[in-house]
């Protein structure tokens, strides 16, 4: 590794292009050692269980910093695609929509870490809500179903790479064994509300501003298509998702989630399904 240019970058790494077509994830805080270690060995059962997802091949530490070297995979990702040729964002958001419940269709390793668990550490991390509506989001977790999926807890257009005629899925440092439902509710709060990555463009964040929620709702018309999910539990999980959200989501985020929670809060008696 003599040389590397970046190719990408995300709240957490960045993403280099190395020789041998193989990238480098690097991590930008040096005690995440083992969060690398942890998802290069999540990485690995994924690839086992013939999940679209790219070989990992070592673990390195440049300049204090962890990470591990994977295979380059070529192509686009959805977002760049509808950044480049926005007239087909009909067409791969349709496409987003059945690979996530492609996804969904393999049941999780038990390798992989359960969803509940780690989501009630976030919403216990949470300290801008008043305790009673963290405790009712508590229980509320408890209560919805466990699962058994793979959720991939990061599912959004960045993560995803047309790979000739099939999909790569990337970043899987989130990935946890749960109900599908609590999957789809978080990647609708980051279609609909997720702060936009790192360097885009003015333009294109004025575009996306306009046609998330059409995206988002195309999105989820195609996966229901696919996998029927219960709108009253897909709506609690947007609930409990949103809060956990809190403790690791984007600054710009903080606005909608608050007033969202609070109204689902609110309303929590009423029987009606409260979707962000």
């Amino acid at each position: 590794m003599n040389s590397f240019s970046k190719i990408g970058e995300g709240q957490d790494a960045e993403v280099y292009a190395i020789e041998d077509n193989k990238v480098l994830k690097l991590f930008r805080n040096a005690n995440d050692e083992k969060v690398a270690l942890r998802e290069m060995e999540i990485l690995k059962t994924m690839y086992r269980s013939g999940l679209l997802v790219p070989k990992v091949h070592e673990y390195v530490n440049i300049s204090s910093r962890p990470g591990f070297v994977m295979e380059r995979i070529t192509g686009n990702s959805i977002l760049s695609t509808v950044e480049k040729r926005p007239y087909i964002m009909l067409r791969v958001s349709k496409m987003f929509g059945q690979y996530h419940s492609d996804i969904h269709k393999f049941v999780a390793p038990v390798e992989i870490p359960l969803l509940k668990e780690g989501l009630e550490r976030s919403i216990t991390a949470v300290h801008c809500l008043d305790d009673e509506i963290i405790q009712y989001t508590l229980k509320l977790l408890s209560e919805l179903p466990d699962g058994n999926c793979i959720c991939h807890g990061d599912y959004n257009p960045s993560n995803v790479i047309i790979n000739g005629d099939s999909p790569v899925f990337l970043d899987w440092g989130g990935v946890s064994r749960g109900d599908a439902a609590s999957d789809v509710a978080h990647t609708l709060l980051i279609l609909k509300n997720g702060q936009f990555p790192p360097n885009t463009s003015f333009l294109f964040k004025l575009a996306l501003k306009l046609g998330r929620n059409a995206f988002a709702n195309i999105y989820f018309r195609t996966y229901q298509h696919y996998n029927q999910l219960d709108l009253s539990v897909l709506s609690k999980w947007e609930m409990v998702r949103a809060v956990g959200r809190l403790s690791y989501g984007g600054e710009e985020e903080r606005p909608a989630l608050v007033k969202y929670i609070k109204k689902f809060y609110e309303n929590k008696g009423n029987n009606r399904v409260n979707l962000f």
